[in-house]
């Protein structure tokens, strides 16, 4: 049997284990740690394995449970409130297991995404070809599997063979959520780990930073799930008789299209911001229980809507003073 590892603060690791020697007759229920100051059940301390969470992907056994436990995780960080309820800080950081969370949930999605657009190209593409370009249909389907990240040009010469080709990241999909989303969604944890309450006082252990950004990443679902309800569309839609008047060689691809329209794009934004804030209220509240924990969500809340507009506008200055 593996010894039970030696007991530590659950915030800041600081080792509880002379405290828990210099017990005479009887265990106290609660304790507080020295170092940081975090109140905590020594039960939660020293039996780990009594308080695991059934649904949680960092608890659940493996295989197929723990393909299952990712999407009932998923479907938790969604609602804060019911994640938070039943994951505490006492629960230890699994880092393997939570970095590979956001794969075991797009990695089934784009799999499904890049088959049917796959079949589209062999269906609605292919057959359509001019005479002559029978060598483009190996780059039309790496492209249809591709297209999310990476993009191939090709040149060809006017009898149709390919006298060259490129490859580009595929930018106009995915570098506005760079711009946009990554400083409002990177801002908490990055001046987190900076303040002195989260670093010098509370001594939170910067895995439960990383933890928590990265469960807010649950989003990162949302553009593959598009991708795939696009292609799956398009396959339902469009007809044979459609092919030649319709542009099926960039219409599967478009996986991202519905953020396109300004108000949409704006509207979701918007409602990610707001759930940001909420997720890192109750991360920082409920969860790390910092010191003074609302006066320092309120003085992030600012510094993550002003990153949001600074970064961009620092991009595009530097863009322009480029050009």
């Amino acid at each position: 049997m593996t010894p039970a590892p030696p007991p530590s603060c659950p915030r800041c690791g600081y080792d509880l284990t002379g405290v828990a020697e210099s017990w005479a007759d009887s265990c106290p229920l609660t304790g507080v740690c020295s170092e940081c100051g975090l109140e905590f059940d020594w039960a939660r301390v020293l039996c780990h394995d009594r308080f695991l969470v059934r649904w949680f992907v960092e608890h659940a056994q493996r295989g197929k449970a723990a393909w299952a436990s990712a999407w009932k995780t998923w479907c938790r960080v969604i609602v804060p409130t019911r994640f938070f309820g039943a994951v505490r800080i006492e629960h230890e950081p699994r880092p393997g297991r939570f970095l590979l969370w956001l794969l075991f949930l797009n990695l089934p999605i784009l799999s499904l995404a890049a088959i049917v657009h796959v079949l589209l190209v062999a269906l609605y593409v292919v057959p359509y070809l001019p005479p002559g370009f029978a060598s483009y249909k190996g780059i039309a389907y790496s492209n249809a599997v591709l297209e999310p990240f990476v993009m191939i040009d090709i040149a060809t010469s006017p009898a149709g063979a390919i006298t060259g080709w490129t490859w580009h990241p595929h930018s106009q999909d995915w570098l506005p959520v760079v711009i946009f989303v990554a400083p409002m969604v990177g801002a908490w944890p990055v001046v987190l780990f900076l303040l002195p309450t989260t670093r010098a006082i509370a001594k939170v252990r910067p895995i439960h930073l990383v933890r928590a950004f990265v469960y807010s990443l649950w989003w990162l679902v949302v553009p593959a799930a598009i991708r795939l309800c696009n292609g799956l569309f398009l396959l339902v839609a469009v007809t044979p008789s459609l092919a030649t008047s319709f542009d099926l060689q960039d219409g599967p691809n478009r996986w991202i299209y519905f953020f396109a329209d300004r108000t949409v794009a704006l509207a979701w934004f918007g409602a990610l911001a707001a759930w940001t804030a909420w997720w890192w209220y109750l991360a920082i509240v409920r969860h790390m229980r910092l010191p003074q924990a609302r006066r320092v969500w309120a003085l992030l809340l600012p510094i993550s809507l002003l990153s949001t507009v600074a970064v961009p506008a620092a991009i595009f200055l530097l863009g322009e003073a480029l050009s």
